[in-house]
């Protein structure tokens, strides 16, 4: 991966050293000590002496991390605050337009904009009505586009959440009474400051894992696999990466007919910090999470530069995926300060489990020595090896470590396929019970809290 050779490379790989690698190990410096949630952002203030020094000699490949005090400090923050913004100005813009429209409830929002749900009734007051949700930016000047432009080429994607368009789908425009009103509502849905989605009634993650956490629940096994498969397997050679999906971006819509016949469908949605592999920002950006961009010297002297965490990819898709299932099964936030725990498969590992532990593929082949960001799964009773074995590995610290997507795809496929993967009708183990007290009855949403905060590797 590296630029090598006259004068062109060493002046391309000083301005790398310069700005990429000195910026973004010192930040990583910061966000190995848990110091990284500061919002002064210190690590990026040049008059601050930088935490990152340089390295001598070479990494030995190894992390030396004391398990029980780094889990002990990912336990912290089992719960925290929800936060809510107000969207008056998009209700009074769609009332503007002759709808009777009824703000129902602000459903939060991040640094650029705020999500909201709304009620229309498109044939008047005391007509039918629908629900969509509508994304709207906080600042003026700034657009939707990447995001606009990600949910259209995305359009169908059976777990992406849908735009919805005002123009015929939301609102009528048929009829000699209504031609004229397809006008204005074609320009509601040209206007790239705001993004109307489809709404989908059971919430988001978040709040699933506040409830499981408030009655102290867990979900059963069938169906972390399938929530699994829903946001964890993106098809091969899917060259976008989603840069933020965390439990409030994977959202949960209704039971249907096919494959949610038992429960409900989990769409990933908020793709507007997302990047196509294509993007010229990935030509540099590297995955430099990892301990071993550290030791990397620019320009480059050695006559064969070692291999280091080469750049985002749906590896890193892979590895965020992992995360939420993490959130999911422990029900604490994403691990902070984050501790890459291992080696598994290896002597000096074998403490870490109260068995003999090999972690294997998905064909059983026993892999290579790994270190990972979801040990805390180990201790989380109830799950079994095998889907355990694979978060583990979904969360290994070097992207080769992590399973391909293919190799999650024929896993799917495997699973659907075996005769145990049906949940029958008389179902002696309660899980259409728990799936229907969990997503069928009415949601105590602000019962309990938990704030996750995404750490993209």
């Amino acid at each position: 991966m590296f630029r090598t050779g006259g004068v062109g490379g060493d002046l391309y790989w000083n301005e790398f050293r310069d700005t990429v690698k000195k910026y973004w190990s010192n930040f990583f410096e910061y966000h190995r000590r848990g110091l990284s949630q500061d919002r002064t952002k210190p690590w990026a203030d040049p008059d601050k002496t930088p935490l990152f020094r340089e390295p001598s000699g070479n990494w030995d490949e190894h992390y030396s991390v004391d398990v029980q005090a780094a889990i002990a400090a990912q336990t912290q923050t089992r719960v925290g605050g929800d936060a809510q913004a107000a969207a008056a100005a998009v209700r009074d813009k769609l009332a503007q337009q002759g709808v009777a429209v009824r703000l129902a409830k602000m459903l939060g929002f991040g640094g650029n904009g705020v999500a909201s749900l709304f009620e229309v009734w498109p044939g008047g007051e005391g007509q039918p009505s629908k629900k969509v949700v509508v994304k709207s930016l906080l600042r003026r000047g700034t657009t939707m586009n990447a995001e606009w432009s990600f949910n259209a080429a995305l359009k169908r994607a059976r777990h992406i959440i849908q735009v919805r368009y005002w123009k015929g789908e939301i609102m009528p425009t048929e009829g000699a009474d209504l031609r004229e009103s397809a006008d204005q509502w074609q320009h509601i849905d040209e206007d790239r400051t705001m993004l109307t989605l489809e709404f989908l009634r059971n919430g988001d993650m978040h709040h699933l894992i506040s409830k499981l956490a408030k009655a102290d629940d867990a979900v059963p096994q069938p169906i972390l696999w399938r929530i699994f498969f829903c946001h964890g397997s993106q098809p091969p050679g899917w060259d976008f990466i989603h840069y933020d999906l965390d439990p409030q971006n994977i959202l949960i819509g209704d039971m249907d007919d096919g494959e949610h016949s038992v429960a409900p469908v989990f769409k990933i949605s908020d793709l507007g910090l997302g990047k196509n592999t294509g993007d010229r920002q990935f030509q540099t950006p590297c995955e430099q999470h990892h301990k071993e961009w550290d030791y990397i010297y620019f320009p480059p002297t050695e006559p064969t530069p070692p291999r280091v965490a080469g750049l985002y990819g749906p590896w890193s898709n892979i590895f965020q995926a992992g995360l939420c299932m993490q959130n999911l099964i422990t029900k604490f936030t994403i691990p902070y300060p984050p501790a890459a725990i291992g080696p598994l498969n290896a002597p000096e590992g074998a403490h870490l489990f109260d068995h003999p532990t090999v972690i294997r593929d998905s064909k059983g082949r026993p892999l290579p020595s790994f270190y990972t960001h979801g040990y805390n799964l180990a201790s989380v009773r109830g799950i079994d090896d095998e889907l355990m074995h694979l978060l583990l590995r979904c969360l290994a610290d070097l992207p080769r470590d992590r399973p391909s997507l293919w190799e999650l795809q024929w896993l799917m496929v495997t699973k659907e396929r075996s005769p145990g993967w049906a949940i029958p009708e008389n179902d002696p183990d309660g899980i259409r019970a728990w799936c229907d007290r969990m997503f069928n009855q009415p949601n105590d949403v602000g019962a309990g809290s938990y704030s996750p905060a995404c750490v993209v590797v």
